[in-house]
């Protein structure tokens, strides 16, 4: 770059009262032809031997040579077009309703309209848009595993407080608290269910068959031969008793178990979900460089970096407020990071939450951030418990390693964990059901008075204590986590209150 231009005073705001005005903006307008950041006593200075360099690294490779950071934006843009004109068309043929699906009937709502809690003897609630062709499928996931009916009807069904889904004709309910499906008449199907699992619920409506999976294991067909035609249209439909709590999921997030052949009733935003994983890349490339020359506030980032971030970000940011796109791309691009196997993880997520911080309006970062924490609840909940719990300390971990941000700390203690959700469900540890149970313990041993084989008797014994010790082993692990990160939040709680 040329010599020439004009200095800037700029304040990258570190905290939730921080009053920066169009922070992004000042940034990328503070340059001409050469850059000078001034903040305090500090001068930062780019060269265009320099300026090259690390457009090279971070957007590398390059089809073209003329890239600066003045043609920076349009350059963003014109890759992101591509990028999201290779999305194919998506339709809900084969749907009535609203784009975004809700939820009506008499229960107690969580903010999103999504999350539900039942109240009276039994209380129903059905979705705003039905389906009469096509295979669909939704979640529900479960916040308690008592007394509840969970499928589809027709309009036509009429519900109160003692009969719900599958007690009328033309509803369809699954149960697991009592192990049965319901369609007027009852049979004994399926599993028992436990809190934290993922029930889908899908509808064949060309061959009318209801099927139901747990945990993204079908559990057979329920229900075959149903009524299809004019005049049939399906709901997703709920029925709770009282104190009972779902959260449904019709696609506004990505489905934890996606069941191959059925699509979500909500459309997923592909393109913006491609374009958000292309420009956490480009943030992906400039890691190594948080690690050596961001300290507590940003004072010693390169001009160039800064402004690189500053054109990235003004294309992330409208992106992360979507649901879909924190926990289909923000949350893995950080679980990947935090899944790496190197010292400097732990110090990578911190670096990125003062680059938030620095780069974002405060609207932008409290809005983001409860997208985030609640993503993470969400996963850490929901996920299935493996062998070793490898998800669920991701996603804990993730969660503790913001919280060493005093700003995003003070945020979320005060407005998110104990407002907009129960920061208790962070310690909850979600029990293996039967199946991976028999991965982790596949052989059983008990004492006996008649052993026939006191050989096979000592082996059966050594594997099965073996296994216990592993399992234990990997329960400590998350609540080492627990303990060592949530013990100095919760013992602190009241002077972030401010």
């Amino acid at each position: 770059m040329a010599s020439g231009g004009s200095d800037k005073t700029l304040g990258f705001g570190v905290g939730p009262d921080s009053k920066s005005s169009n922070t992004r903006s000042q940034i990328s307008k503070s340059h001409n032809q050469s850059v000078v950041l001034v903040d305090t006593n500090v001068h930062y200075h780019a060269n265009i031997y320099q300026e090259n360099a690390i457009l090279d690294q971070v957007f590398t490779p390059l089809k073209s040579k003329t890239l600066t950071i003045q043609s920076l934006d349009s350059f963003l843009q014109d890759e992101l077009n591509k990028v999201g004109a290779i999305s194919a068309p998506q339709t809900r043929d084969g749907l009535i309703g609203a784009e975004e699906i809700k939820l009506t009937g008499s229960v107690l709502y969580e903010s999103d309209n999504l999350g539900i809690t039942g109240q009276g003897n039994f209380s129903t609630v059905k979705a705003n848009a039905c389906v009469y062709k096509g295979k669909w499928m939704y979640e529900v996931l479960l916040g308690s595993k008592g007394l509840m009916q969970l499928g589809w009807c027709t309009i036509s069904c009429k519900f109160n407080h003692s009969e719900g889904v599958g007690d009328t004709p033309n509803s369809y309910s699954y149960d697991g608290n009592r192990v049965r499906k319901w369609n007027v008449k009852t049979e004994k199907y399926g599993e028992s269910w436990l809190t934290g699992d993922v029930i889908t619920c899908t509808i064949d409506c060309d061959e009318g068959i209801v099927t139901f999976y747990r945990n993204g294991v079908s559990m057979g067909a329920a229900f075959e031969n149903i009524n299809l035609g004019p005049g049939f249209a399906y709901f997703p439909a709920v029925s709770l008793s009282q104190g009972e709590s779902v959260r449904l999921n019709f696609g506004s997030t990505p489905y934890i178990y996606p069941i191959k052949g059925f699509q979500p009733m909500e459309l997923p935003p592909t393109s913006q979900l491609k374009q958000t994983q292309l420009l956490l890349k480009y943030v992906s490339n400039q890691l190594p460089i948080f690690l050596h020359e961001i300290e507590d506030d940003m004072n010693h980032i390169s001009t160039t970096h800064v402004l690189i971030l500053t054109h990235i970000f003004e294309h992330l940011v409208p992106r992360m407020k979507v649901p879909y796109i924190m926990q289909g791309a923000v949350i893995p691009f950080l679980k990947q990071i935090v899944e790496t196997e190197t010292d400097a993880r732990d110090e990578l997520i911190g670096k990125l939450v003062q680059v938030m911080w620095g780069l974002m309006e405060d609207h932008e970062i409290k809005l983001c951030l409860e997208q985030l924490v609640l993503g993470l609840l969400t996963l850490y909940r929901f996920c299935n418990a493996e062998n070793d719990y490898s998800p669920q300390h991701s996603y804990l971990y993730i969660l503790w390693q913001l919280f060493k941000h005093e700003s995003t700390r003070k945020y979320a203690v005060k407005w998110i964990l104990f407002d907009k959700m129960k920061f208790p469900l962070f310690i909850y540890i979600k029990p293996p059901d039967d199946v991976i149970l028999q991965h982790i313990v596949p052989v059983v041993w008990w004492k006996s008075e008649h052993v026939f084989d006191k050989q096979q008797d000592e082996h059966n014994r050594k594997a099965y204590n073996e296994s216990c010790d592993q399992l234990r082993r990997h329960v400590h692990q998350l609540e080492d986590i627990q303990v060592v990160y949530g013990n100095p939040h919760i013992d602190n709680i009241g002077c972030y209150y401010w």
